[in-house]
């Protein structure tokens, strides 16, 4: 868990592209996402926004069994986070966010959601605008940067 008190005034002058902050400079020839999009494709997990909005329900997906499975375990970690007081989550690896949205909606702490996939990224903030929920692109060992969290 991160400082509940300090994640919206750390984030709010991190300059943000599709309602995304960028921790990481943003590249234009990113080989290793232009990569990971394609395998992403390949194996049948880009998921539309309406799929995406419905997650850990994977009925929609190619994957439903892996997606009970992601359902149980989220039930799980939930059911630990609701115990807790005045919490904040970072959420590293969010992909297209629905585990980080899920987390925001049901125990209605501060949540953001980092990776390094600014497409999934996007779709995650495009599909769960929440005021105590926000996406970072950043790749981990660029995170000391920012300070206070």
């Amino acid at each position: 868990m991160v400082n509940p008190n300090k994640i919206g005034n750390v984030l709010k002058d991190v300059k943000k592209k599709d309602g995304v902050c960028l921790v990481t400079q943003l590249e234009s020839d990113n080989g290793f996402e232009a990569d990971y999009v394609a395998l992403r494709k390949k194996e049948h997990r880009l998921y539309s926004d309406g799929i995406v909005k419905t997650l850990p329900d994977g009925k929609a997906t190619s994957q439903p069994d892996e997606w009970e499975m992601r359902n149980r375990s989220a039930k799980r970690v939930m059911e630990y986070f609701r115990k807790k007081q005045n919490a904040a989550i970072l959420d590293l690896g969010c992909g297209n966010g629905w585990f980080s949205a899920l987390l925001a909606n049901s125990c209605n702490y501060e949540v953001v959601g980092v990776d390094l996939n600014f497409t999934e990224l996007t779709q995650a903030a495009r599909v769960f605008d929440k005021p105590n929920l926000k996406f970072v692109y950043a790749d981990i060992f660029d995170w000391p940067k920012i300070n206070g969290l």
